[in-house]
């Protein structure tokens, strides 16, 4: 995982993350979509994490996750 300057700082507020993966990725496995999440987390960052029985595509229940999770986002603005 590429290392995320924004955040360095304790002192910085991170974003909320949305993050979606497919099982069956096999051109970026599943693996890594968890070790993102992981790392987030373990920053602080308040994440969104959604697997599917996909490959290398958002699928229906992740959309769906994203879906709420842009209507929970845009009403906190």
């Amino acid at each position: 995982i590429a290392r995320i300057a924004y955040g360095d700082r304790p002192s910085d507020k991170l974003p909320h993350y949305f993050i979606a993966h497919g099982r069956a990725d096999a051109v970026l496995p599943v693996e890594h979509g968890r070790a993102a999440r992981d790392y987030l987390v373990g920053r602080g960052a308040e994440v969104s994490y959604v697997e599917d029985d996909t490959g290398h595509k958002v699928g229906s229940s992740g959309m769906k996750a994203l879906a709420r999770w842009l209507s929970a986002e845009c009403l906190a603005l």
